[in-house]
């Protein structure tokens, strides 16, 4: 926390003195050239830079909406204490990593996988190779797993398993994946396509459909890497 805020304690005044006007508000686009502020205001623009960034992406299981969930803000911003158990839905580098966070401090931590292995989007044998040290440090990996429900009381949280024993569980983890985010903007009036899994259909050089857009970043939808 205090990194974050010892390189974003100036707000935006290193844009202002680079002469870039900054609205810290919600901004929506509501036509080609036209964004909306929270505010009311409308501005018209000449070209448009989507850089909206992503969210956790939420499986469709049964009850788990209804429940307080983690994505990763949570997990690092939320809690005060690691919790006693942890359940990590998916096993892509946010769920490992968060998984062996909490297993080091000191949770139980039971990982549960969709697909037949952790890390399916790896090399094979790098995400086998990981396997031993996972469960060396207490670990429960559950790969090739249906979560058919999920439910949230005073003690806690119930996986419902196909075939298997119920996930029980004070805390669950939602890393199965990141969407972009625009849901705010309306795309119909920009003239923005989405492809069938929400990302902006883009050329190679990231303009979208339309001509005056482009998209930046992880709101492209590809290559979402910290580094």
């Amino acid at each position: 926390r205090d990194v974050v805020d010892s390189q974003s304690g100036e707000g935006p005044k290193p844009f202002e003195r680079a002469g870039i006007d900054v609205f810290l508000q919600e901004a929506r686009l509501v036509g080609e050239h036209r964004v909306e502020l929270a505010d009311g205001e409308q501005v018209e623009v000449g070209k448009v830079v989507l850089a909206t960034g992503t969210e956790a992406a939420v499986p469709p299981i049964p009850g788990l909406a209804d429940g307080p969930y983690w994505t990763n803000k949570e997990a690092i911003w939320g809690p005060e204490a690691p919790p006693a158990s942890l359940a990590v839905i998916g096993t892509g580098a946010i769920g490992i990593e968060f998984s062996q966070i909490y297993a080091r401090l000191g949770s139980r931590v039971m990982a549960l996988e969709a697909s037949p292995r952790i890390l399916p989007e790896e090399d094979e044998e790098a995400a086998a190779s990981l396997v031993p040290a996972f469960r060396g440090e207490g670990i429960a990996l559950m790969p090739g797993v249906k979560i058919e429900s999920a439910s949230h009381d005073d003690a806690g949280w119930t996986l419902e398993i196909g075939g298997e024993d119920p996930v029980t569980a004070d805390e669950v983890l939602v890393a199965a994946g990141r969407r972009p985010v625009f849901d705010v903007h309306d795309l119909d009036a920009v003239g923005v396509e989405l492809d069938d899994d929400g990302r902006p259909e883009l050329t190679d050089t990231l303009r979208t459909t339309n001509p005056d857009v482009w998209a930046a970043g992880d709101a492209t939808g590809e290559l979402l890497f910290t580094h």
